[in-house]
């Protein structure tokens, strides 16, 4: 699955690629890029995870590529709230801003 190109409106929004609220999430062979919050002031967390965002549940991510995503906070990945696990294995995180 390829996630790229996406961008808000608003220097205030979370998980521009994709937001996750919740619930158990297994990614696989993902490649998230170009996803961007325009203006994010850096470091700021009314502009979380450009590439991805996760509030609560379980994340598992692997043999995933985060490249070139921009927020104001975890621009490849964002994660904040009551996770309750999670594991990031085989993956790539290149030339991301925050």
């Amino acid at each position: 699955c390829v996630i790229e190109n996406n961008a808000v409106n608003s220097v205030s929004a979370d998980g521009v690629g994709v937001y996750l609220n919740g619930g158990t999430h297994l990614i696989v062979d993902s490649v998230f890029r170009n996803n961007r919050v325009p203006g994010a002031s850096t470091p700021d967390l009314s502009s979380v995870g450009g590439g991805l965002y996760a509030d609560g549940g379980v994340l598992q991510i692997t043999r995933c590529r985060f490249e070139n995503n921009r927020a104001g906070f975890g621009a490849g990945v964002g994660v904040l709230g009551n996770m309750l696990g999670g594991t990031i294995d085989e993956s790539v995180f290149a030339d991301n801003e925050a």
